[in-house]
């Protein structure tokens, strides 16, 4: 069985052939709260290391900054795909940067829904500022060594955007279903 089979993102068409399946926004709702909560526990964790560790507080700065500004591009020039890479890199920083070599992986079937979610949606939809807003916030408290409220923070980002594309997928005539 294929991956994308597991994930849920392709189907049985044929004896033959596979067909793209629709999205499953309650489905994309759920992968959004099990990474919520593992993007909580990264800015934690990263927060943590960055108020005692000098040196990966510069690491996540100079990462994050980079990646904000490239988001950023990408919103103004509104390049989706290239708006969900940095959006996914930020994330990726997290966990990188938290100490726990079982996040990134942890998340990883996460984000193979989530990905492919956020990029048919949004290559239809009004491109979610307040989301950027929410990263910048999230990385200044974990800049800023605030463990409590970069994990409060990145949990409730990951649920606002579980709910900023399934209002997009809506209007743009998908069900919820």
């Amino acid at each position: 069985m294929l991956l994308q089979q597991v994930d849920g993102l392709v189907e049985q068409a044929t004896a033959h052939g596979l067909r793209v399946t629709q999205l499953d926004m309650d489905g994309v709702r759920h992968h959004h709260a099990i990474r919520g909560v593992l993007d909580g526990l990264a800015a934690r964790e990263a927060a943590n290391r960055a108020r005692r560790d000098r040196e990966a507080r510069q690491v996540l700065e100079t990462e994050g900054q980079q990646i904000m500004r490239l988001g950023h591009a990408a919103m103004r020039s509104g390049d989706v795909i290239e708006l969900v890479r940095q959006d996914e890199a930020l994330h990726i920083v997290l966990y990188k940067m938290s100490g726990n070599p079982f996040l990134a992986k942890t998340a990883g079937p996460h984000w193979r829904v989530l990905r492919r979610a956020m990029i048919e949606t949004l290559r239809h939809a009004d491109l979610p500022w307040e989301i950027w807003q929410q990263h910048a916030e999230s990385l200044a408290a974990v800049l800023a060594g605030d463990g409590a409220a970069a994990e409060e923070l990145m949990t409730a980002h990951s649920l606002d955007a579980a709910d900023s594309l399934r209002s997009s997928y809506a209007k743009r005539g998908g069900s919820a279903a």
